[in-house]
């Protein structure tokens, strides 16, 4: 183990020796005609070289100009060593909150949700839960089947709907029914829930109607999530991660914010 943690330590050392190199004597300058001064002017390379780059043995690039890093999980994570996912902590990158699939749909729940809701929250993790919503079953029975199974208590994250598929429908006709499942899990555990979806079915179908909750977006693969105007909370950034404690891939998230401000979003 300490042979492993000097190995990580040396590395990330090496990765920050590098990208001041880089900085120093590579990247182009130019005389300030007004004063001795050199100016470094840093190319889009060099800063996503910088600010998005592999990290300890996670298996992916970081957006490490964010501080706040998490995972999303369900039964296809299998069983977790949550001590191990607990101490994780790689070049300043800890996971610091999880989301854990609960329920889809209206008779669907994930076998493992129970358990991980449970060590999640023995480990002292930040903990949330999220429902994959069924566009062509009710808003209103989805909402009511996933508060039967989660009992959500001060401190854990707000609610989280999983919108992937519009199914086939009218607008207007998928919009009231998303509305029906917001409205009731709003009203029962007192905060707004997140909407997460494709950074495409954002800007297609969720925008317009709800800007005012939160959002989480997936955009894979990029140094920065590529929002305009709009205002991001979570972004997942890959589904290819690796982190101790957890056998195979996971998605990797990173909070648009400081820990206080999560905290803040919580349920009271």
């Amino acid at each position: 183990m300490l042979v492993r943690l000097n190995v990580q330590w040396i590395r990330g050392r090496m990765r920050i020796f590098w990208s001041l190199f880089i900085l120093l004597f590579l990247i182009p300058k130019k005389s300030d005609p007004y004063s001795n001064k050199k100016i470094v002017y840093l190319t889009p390379r060099i800063i996503k070289l910088i600010q998005y780059r592999q990290t300890g043995s996670f298996g992916i690039h970081i957006p490490t100009m964010y501080t706040v890093h998490g995972i999303d999980i369900s039964r296809y994570q299998q069983k977790i060593n949550w001590q191990k996912l607990k101490a994780v902590d790689e070049e300043g990158v800890a996971i610091s909150f999880v989301y854990i699939k609960a329920t889809e749909g209206i008779d669907a729940l994930d076998p493992m949700f129970s358990t991980n809701w449970d060590e999640c929250k023995n480990a002292r993790l930040l903990r949330g839960a999220y429902h994959y919503f069924k566009p062509k079953k009710s808003g209103k029975e989805q909402a009511q089947f996933f508060l039967d199974k989660v009992k959500h208590l001060p401190g854990d994250l707000p609610p989280v709907i999983d919108v992937e598929e519009r199914g086939k429908m009218p607008l207007a006709q998928f919009q009231r029914n998303l509305k029906s499942m917001i409205d009731e899990i709003e009203a029962e555990v007192g905060v707004k829930p997140v909407i997460y979806t494709s950074l495409r079915f954002y800007q297609d179908f969720i925008k317009n109607k709800f800007s005012d909750y939160p959002c989480w977006i997936a955009n894979y693969h990029h140094p920065k999530l590529l929002f305009t105007k709009e205002k991001w909370t979570i972004w997942q950034h890959s589904d290819k991660g690796k982190v101790s404690g957890i056998i195979g891939r996971v998605d990797f998230n990173t909070f648009n914010g400081s820990m206080n401000e999560l905290k803040q979003l919580c349920v009271k």
